[in-house]
């Protein structure tokens, strides 16, 4: 048996396709006889007030009494967005993982970090050749490159450092899994050697899967109204839908949640309703009554070649999806007819999508259901398996 340690800043109970994800991979491992311990944070995502003792949030028992998850606890708040407060939070990250590190490390075979953030990765590469052979990296965000569409550490020299490290970090590992296969050739582009790439998309449990026959016909945004994604772009495919008579339903959280609330309420989106966050059942139930869902990403290269989870949660409840993603996101949706992915298209583009589905939504809602059954854990736990065991088998 196996054991392993696996390092995120995302996890149970915090919303989100991040921490869904590590909840998932965290129980599915230890369901097919690994020995998984945790190291986190203190829920606070999208913000610590929902997690306090009580809260609906913290809906599954077993996990709620597993004593292998570590939650570590700093001085400085994880929620202060000020520059200054951001990397005084990652340092003191960095310290404390590296702290448990050096005091537990020798208890595990393999050790499974995630990014973001940055500072967990570079927490495992302080250990230099130590921990080398037996750590495994997971990808689900291209840093720096995200950063530096939206802006940030753009001049020199931050660009040529920042980069370096992106390198140095990729080469570490002894293997590398993302979720997306974008990814993979970006590593492999920016690297001499790189290590073995797995690709392993965000998925379902079998159990979320719905399919519902009887559905109004309405649209919905479910998840992240932050940085990446396009929230003009999302508010004038509201405003064209209202001209249609088309109802919308948004359950946004994220950084720029609040001012989409605000604004949809001052331009008074009459076809609009706006949902608190909720669990995550609660939103796949809510999913499942419509029958568009929407994914409007900010156009820049980075962010176009993604594959958010909320895409494959909408498959699950038999929701074809409409969105101006490219890559493989947009082959998987086009070549399964299970929606319509259209780059870097424009409001009047993705409207006229959303009501050519409308027309005929149960051919579409049908095709959506049967991929999700391609994005199951069941299924894509047997390629992580594999992974850890050529990492052990290595370092052994």
């Amino acid at each position: 048996m196996y054991k392993i340690l696996l390092i995120s800043q995302n996890f149970y109970p915090e919303l989100g396709s991040g921490a869904n994800r590590l909840k998932n991979i965290y129980k599915e491992l230890n369901m097919m006889g690994m020995n998984v311990s945790a190291l986190t944070t203190e829920p606070s995502y999208p913000e610590a007030k929902l997690f306090e003792e009580g809260s609906p949030y913290w809906n599954d028992q077993e996990m709620n009494e597993n004593d292998h998850i570590h939650r570590l606890n700093t001085f400085v708040s994880k929620e202060k967005t000020a520059f200054f407060w951001r990397i005084l939070y990652y340092t003191e990250l960095f310290l404390r993982v590296r702290h448990y590190l050096r005091k537990h490390q020798h208890h595990y075979d393999v050790i499974y970090v995630t990014t973001p953030n940055i500072f967990m990765p570079w927490s495992v590469m302080a250990s230099g050749k130590k921990l080398r052979h037996k750590s495994l990296l997971e990808v689900r965000d291209l840093w720096p490159d995200s950063v530096f569409a939206l802006g940030k550490f753009t001049g020199f020299p931050f660009r040529q450092l920042l980069k370096k490290a992106e390198t140095n970090m990729y080469e570490y590992f002894a293997a590398i899994v993302v979720n997306n296969r974008s990814f993979a050739h970006h590593i492999q582009s920016v690297t001499d050697e790189a290590p073995e790439i797995t690709y392993v998309p965000n998925s379902l449990v079998k159990e979320e899967m719905q399919y519902s026959e009887d559905r109004p016909y309405s649209v919905i945004y479910s998840g992240n109204a932050g940085y990446a994604q396009d929230i003009d772009l999302l508010c004038e495919v509201c405003t064209k839908l209202k001209n249609h008579g088309v109802d919308v339903t948004l359950i946004p959280y994220g950084v720029h949640a609040k001012a989409l609330k605000t604004r949809l309420q001052e331009e008074q989106f009459a076809n609009v309703t706006v949902l608190d966050h909720m669990t995550r059942e609660e939103s796949l139930n809510e999913m499942a009554k419509h029958h568009v869902s929407l994914s409007i990403m900010n156009q820049q290269d980075v962010f176009m070649n993604v594959l958010p989870g909320k895409i494959i949660d909408s498959f699950g409840a038999g929701v074809p999806v409409v969105t101006n993603l490219a890559g493989e996101t947009a082959h998987i949706i086009e070549s399964n007819k299970a929606g319509f992915s259209m780059e870097n298209a424009g409001s009047e583009e993705i409207t006229e999508a959303i009501l050519t589905i409308l027309r005929e939504p149960e051919v579409y809602q049908k095709h959506a259901f049967k991929l999700a059954e391609s994005f199951t854990w069941e299924k894509n736990a047997e390629d992580l398996i594999r992974v850890i065991r050529g990492v052990n088998t290595r370092h052994g």
